[in-house]
């Protein structure tokens, strides 16, 4: 039978791949005028709403956020030194996801917030993701054509185009803690790290 701890690395994972697509069938060009001017916009969204990308966003918090509970209960029953909150005390970013799920689960903090700060998240959109990987050399490029709304991508060495979801992370004064993809991906790698150490995750 699947470990407890198993299945919720598993469903971690398959929370943060609705993080990022490489469909970009999702994207709609909306072009059109009349004798005064002509226009082309650009929509990401792929039909996703403002609910929509918070039901993604906070499923993918959750699980990140229970690794803590549910690693400290795998160290219990092997016998193994739990360094669940020292990782979530020394990362900052482990420590905003922490807080942003902690936020959501109980409505407010109850505790002082691990990160130092009263967090929240905001502006929560889904929009074009061009890297370029880490060759040398390496390139990501994505054309629209405004007349005829034809869409051309190139990339190459490890370069990508996706759509991605998006999101700020602000304290309690509006001042700007970070980009919430890039945070939560970094606090993934933090907690793979810890698990690993503990023997959880090979």
């Amino acid at each position: 039978m699947e470990h407890p701890l198993t299945f919720k690395i598993r469903q971690m994972h398959a929370a943060l791949g609705g993080l990022r697509s490489s469909d970009l069938n999702q994207i709609t060009v909306l072009r059109g005028g009349d004798k005064v001017g002509y226009y082309c916009a650009i929509d990401f969204s792929g039909g996703a709403t403002d609910v929509d990308l918070a039901n993604i966003v906070t499923l993918l918090i959750a699980n990140v956020g229970s690794l803590r509970d549910h690693l400290k209960n795998w160290c219990g029953e092997h016998g193994v030194n739990f360094e669940g909150d020292v990782l979530i005390n020394s990362n900052r970013s482990c420590a905003l996801v922490h807080d942003l799920w902690n936020t959501d689960k109980h409505g407010k903090l109850t505790r002082p917030p691990r990160s130092g700060h009263h967090v929240r998240l905001v502006e929560l959109q889904k929009g074009l993701s061009l890297s370029t990987g880490t060759e040398a050399g390496s390139c990501s490029v994505f054309s629209i054509d405004p007349f005829t709304g034809e869409m051309k991508t190139n990339s190459s060495g490890g370069g990508s185009v996706s759509v991605g979801i998006t999101g700020h992370i602000l304290d309690e004064n509006n001042i700007h803690l970070g980009e919430f993809s890039q945070t939560v991906q970094e606090a993934v790698v933090g907690w793979e790290g810890c698990l690993q150490k503990a023997g959880a995750l090979k």
